[in-house]
């Protein structure tokens, strides 16, 4: 009796390659996403001489790790407030529209994995 087991050795392939593929997909999202919340921030961050705005950016830390920052030395003043002003955030306003964005990108991997 004979067996056909193809389709076995198929999805043991798609096993195997699962996680790197994953990685690979997740990477894109949250670089995409990071890329988003910049120009976003960028967008809203209050300007006087630009160097704040111009300071926002996005790179990758890490295999799954993106960095979106403003660079600028008082950009955290600025979003946060002192004692003698109050906070423009630019950030966390950012990062708040884009959140909802990336977790159901997230969750498109794990069913373009699954599939």
């Amino acid at each position: 009796m004979r067996a056909d087991t193809s389709e076995l050795s198929r999805f043991a392939a798609q096993l195997a390659a699962a996680p790197n593929k994953a990685e690979t997909l997740t990477g894109r999202v949250l670089t995409a996403s990071g890329t988003h919340i910049a120009a976003e921030a960028q967008r809203h961050a209050p300007v006087r001489t630009g160097y704040l705005r111009n300071s926002i950016g996005c790179h990758e830390d890490g295999p799954l790790t993106v960095l979106v920052e403003a660079t600028a030395n008082y950009a955290r003043y600025v979003e946060e407030g002192t004692s003698r002003m109050s906070g423009q955030p630019f950030m966390k306003p950012a990062l708040e529209k884009e959140l909802p964005v990336m977790v159901k990108a997230v969750n498109g991997v794990a069913d373009v994995i699954v599939r």
